[in-house]
């Protein structure tokens, strides 16, 4: 089953590619071609709202279907469609305001989906996730890196070409991957999937665990921290006297010093997860400060490490704490909805106000309203640690037998 894990290591890859080389890049080509960083954050919250929305209807039609391939299939050639008419319609706002927000109703359950489909191939190995999400840092840090050299020597229509060029390898791999056949699951699974058939019981059973709504405000709160910084960052280097090349040269830094803490994500194992959770708060809120004191792009570059740091530790212990504190049934549900907390929602509250705050304030207003939402997260991060029982959690295997699966090409 190596060769099933590999494949995913290879979607991974070349999925944060494409991230990389379109949605990386398309606030700076659409602010080339008129955008201004308010109608930017606006376009951007409508899109999330749609990541939001699509991530709750498509998480619950997988988990009801056990569809990950499928879906994924369908939304990687869906995606590549509309980022190619995105692409072309930036002389048309209007066109553009349309055609955003159906790409996130589409790409925003993606990576979701891919994580979710590794954990339940290797149910009996929690590092699997991490060690693929490696891979997905890894093509990230050099694709956006050699993409802004690449946009600033050539122009735009590297997009384009990146976009075909990774979504095919992204799907012709996932066409060769197996899907987790339903009849396969255990009989007490399947009973799960009964009982909670409907949404509005799905919902329920999901915020009865405590935990698990403590997590998800505290994933809010953090990405609201984040997430205006992040969605603006071309402004936040031009605000410093810096171009597109700085954003490439930013991206892949950061992610070079994110990788090592999913690459050995099985070794972090040794210390809980909401300690883990509790330190990447705080490497976000170290963030918002560096960048509201930063005033060269080398600064913003170091205040962009921190994040960094906060991902690679709160992405593989917010996986682990969703999955101990939902009913395995619900594994996709309960993971989209952190998903939409930590991504869509925050970055949809986010955006609407922080292009306004930065066109009339500046950058440093705009990341000192970050800091302090971000201490709201840590709050609710002692309480989750407060609540957890004190162990140190054990390291398992590496990748081990997975579930029974058939393949359905």
């Amino acid at each position: 089953m190596r060769s099933v894990f590999v494949r995913f290591c290879i979607m991974q890859g070349a999925f944060w590619s494409f991230q990389a080389v379109f949605p990386g890049y398309l606030a700076a080509y659409l602010m080339a071609n008129g955008f201004s960083a308010s109608v930017w954050g606006i376009l951007q919250a409508l899109n999330l709202l749609f990541c939001l929305l699509g991530s709750l209807f498509w998480g619950a039609w997988i988990d009801r279907h056990q569809a990950s391939r499928r879906f994924y299939l369908l939304s990687n050639a869906a995606v590549g469609l509309l980022g190619i008419l995105i692409y072309l319609s930036s002389g048309m706002p209007l066109l553009t305001f349309f055609l955003y927000p159906l790409f996130g109703l589409m790409n925003g359950p993606i990576a979701t989906t891919l994580d979710a489909w590794v954990i339940a191939t290797f149910p009996e190995n929690p590092d699997a996730g991490p060690q693929s999400r490696s891979y997905a840092t890894l093509c990230y840090a050099i694709v956006m890196l050699l993409s802004g050299q690449l946009i600033s020597a050539f122009g735009y229509y590297i997009m384009p070409i990146g976009l075909c060029l990774f979504l095919c390898i992204s799907i012709f791999t996932a066409v060769l991957q197996p899907e987790i056949h339903p009849e396969m699951e255990t009989i007490s699974t399947s009973r799960e999937l009964n009982a909670h058939a409907s949404m509005r019981r799905k919902i329920q059973e999901l915020f009865g665990h405590r935990e698990y709504v403590l997590l998800a405000l505290a994933m809010l709160f953090i990405a609201m921290c984040n997430a205006p910084i992040n969605n603006m960052k071309v402004v936040v280097f031009r605000n410093v006297g810096g171009d597109i090349r700085y954003l490439g040269w930013d991206s892949f830094i950061g992610c070079m010093c994110q990788l090592p803490f999913l690459t050995f994500s099985r070794q972090l194992r040794r210390f809980r997860a909401e300690s883990r959770l509790l330190l990447g708060i705080l490497a976000s809120i170290i963030y918002a400060g560096l960048i509201s004191l930063a005033r060269t792009p080398n600064m913003v570059i170091v205040a962009t490490i921190m994040a960094n740091v906060n991902f690679g530790l709160l992405f593989p212990a917010m996986r682990e704490i969703t999955e101990n504190s939902t009913p395995h049934a619900l594994r996709n549900s309960a993971h989209s909805v952190i998903d939409v907390a930590y991504g869509s929602l925050a970055g949809m509250i986010s955006c609407v106000w922080s292009g306004y705050v930065i066109d009339n304030f500046g950058t440093a207003s705009m990341a000192r309203i970050a800091m302090c939402i971000g201490l709201v997260s840590l709050g609710f991060a002692f309480l989750i640690a407060q609540r957890a029982p004190k162990q140190i959690g054990h390291i398992k295997g590496r990748i081990p037998a997975p579930v029974r699966i058939v393949s359905r090409h």
